[in-house]
């Protein structure tokens, strides 16, 4: 983060995690305005988290003009099971994956288990002071091509002045866009295209 310059940085663990954030480099590039759109519009620090081999890392990350913001999490890195937004990722995986990652039976693996449908059915976490103390975190998932997930936006904002209620509507609405971007709209133009490709044609009148 340079504050004089640029709001934003891609992460320097981009370098080091080479291949594995290139294939989703058309990811970050499409998550770029949405994060800047939502930290503008509601002040707080906003962030794009992927899954890999078991943490959570923050290819990009925007921070409000703010004196007290929570600081942008790009270059750093979770364990999945220790963090809500990686819990919530975790969730997402499937069974027969899940099932190996959760064999140690850890209270993390616990928690991920007794919640596990309701982060797959919401898609979404609310993390009050637990992974860091006085910070809330509000974490939704993004689908793209084949609905799968691809990630989630996170929002990070102090306890003392954040409103729930606000983060979630507008952090719905941001992932929304970017599931949208990411292949959804490509399925409504081509569920379109089929739609009308089936439609019986009308000879004319030679």
């Amino acid at each position: 983060q340079n504050p004089t310059t640029e709001d934003y940085r891609l992460g320097v663990k981009v370098l080091e995690l080479g291949q594995a954030y290139l294939i989703q480099s058309n990811v970050v590039q499409r998550a770029t305005p949405v994060l800047k759109r939502l930290c503008d519009q509601i002040g707080e620090t906003t962030s794009f988290a992927v899954l890999q081999n078991g943490q959570v890392q923050y290819p990009i990350s925007f921070e409000p003009k703010k004196p007290v913001r929570v600081a942008g999490r790009v270059a750093a890195s979770f364990a999945a099971k220790q963090s809500s937004v990686g819990r919530l990722l975790t969730a997402q995986l499937a069974d027969s994956t899940l099932e190996e990652i959760l064999a140690t039976n850890t209270p993390q693996d616990a928690a991920i288990r007794s919640q596990l449908n309701e982060l797959r059915k919401n898609g979404r976490t609310i993390d009050k002071g637990a992974t860091e103390a006085e910070v809330i975190s509000v974490a939704q998932i993004v689908k793209g091509a084949g609905n799968t997930v691809v990630g989630a936006i996170e929002v990070l904002a102090p306890q003392f002045r954040v409103n729930i209620t606000d983060i979630e509507d507008s952090l719905a609405k941001a992932a929304e866009d970017l599931s949208k971007a990411l292949g959804g709209a490509r399925t409504s133009l081509t569920q379109a295209l089929e739609k009308e490709i089936s439609r019986p044609q009308v000879a004319s009148a030679g």
